[in-house]
């Protein structure tokens, strides 16, 4: 019978299993049952970060069972995949980031190759030891998380007069680089330089980002911040410690860094799922987008 399920209907289970998960995770926290409540947190990132791995196609069904409860491995990979084709595409067509301004382009590298190698180092470490959070880390992804939302509001209050000569920069050397190689410039591109079509192109970017950009940044980053914080405390949230016996009840209490900052990533789990639904359940991310676009055409 489950072949005749589609994948969209298995995902969404999961998701609302986890969203379930979540709801009893709050439960028990306010009850100071600590242990059971961020074992429920674990499930319910798990539930979650699989259903978006089988939304988005980057894993099938057959695959959940093999990522087990490191469900970040969904997100690690498909970083790891992201470098190796930037990697992929700089040594095919050596000119590719010359069309950017050197800081941007130099920047795009740094963050793919440091994302991708601090987040697979990450998922090594899991491997073999208890993932120690602190609350330094807590602050930093806190902060982290927060700017993400003050972009859209940002963009709305900017001037985007002043980024013009920046895209105008990109847009002549993508042009020169393609007449280097066609023998003659691509008057489609070149038409993009007229003021008009650079002032349309300019706002089109700036609700880009507003609309899409900033919240698929805040899910992914979402999923996987909280995918690598919770995995770890799967099976010491159930048993008492191997090495000592000491018992979960006594090992999750006030003073661990989880359980003092639950309220912290909790709030940014909640975001995550909103944006989850935005994209995936209502999809209200989209019309959001046609609304904005239908505006400037």
């Amino acid at each position: 019978m489950s072949d005749n399920i589609t994948v969209e209907y298995k995902a969404l289970a999961f998701y609302k299993t986890g969203k379930t998960h979540l709801r009893d995770s709050k439960i028990l926290f306010e009850v100071e049952s600590y242990s059971n409540s961020i074992f429920l947190l674990q499930q319910s990132v798990e539930m979650v970060v699989k259903a978006y791995g089988l939304m988005t196609g980057v894993i099938q069904i057959e695959d959940v069972k093999k990522i087990g409860h490191k469900p970040h491995t969904i997100v690690t990979n498909e970083l790891m995949r992201t470098k190796e084709e930037l990697n992929y595409v700089e040594s095919n067509i050596p000119d590719i980031m010359s069309v950017f301004p050197d800081e941007m382009a130099n920047g795009m590298r740094e963050y793919s190759g440091a994302v991708a190698n601090l987040s697979k180092r990450k998922f090594e470490r899991l491997d073999e030891e208890f993932y120690l959070l602190d609350n330094n880390y807590v602050d930093e992804i806190v902060e982290g998380f927060q700017s993400l939302l003050e972009i859209p509001n940002l963009l709305e209050k900017g001037n985007y007069e002043e980024v013009t000569p920046f895209i105008k920069e990109i847009l002549e050397n993508i042009i020169d680089e393609a007449e280097s190689h066609l023998g003659s410039k691509p008057q489609e591109l070149a038409d993009l330089l007229e003021e008009e079509n650079l002032r349309v192109l300019i706002k089109i970017s700036g609700i880009l980002v507003q609309t899409l950009w900033t919240k698929t940044m805040y899910l992914g980053q979402g999923l996987i911040q909280l995918s690598l914080i919770t995995s770890s405390h799967n099976q010491r949230t159930r048993y008492p410690c191997p090495c000592c016996y000491e018992i979960p009840d006594n090992t999750y209490t006030n003073n661990s860094v989880i359980v003092d900052r639950y309220s912290d990533l909790v709030a940014i789990y909640e975001k995550t799922l909103s944006i989850f639904d935005d994209f995936f359940i209502n999809k209200s991310a989209f019309a959001e987008l046609d609304k904005e676009l239908q505006e400037i055409f």
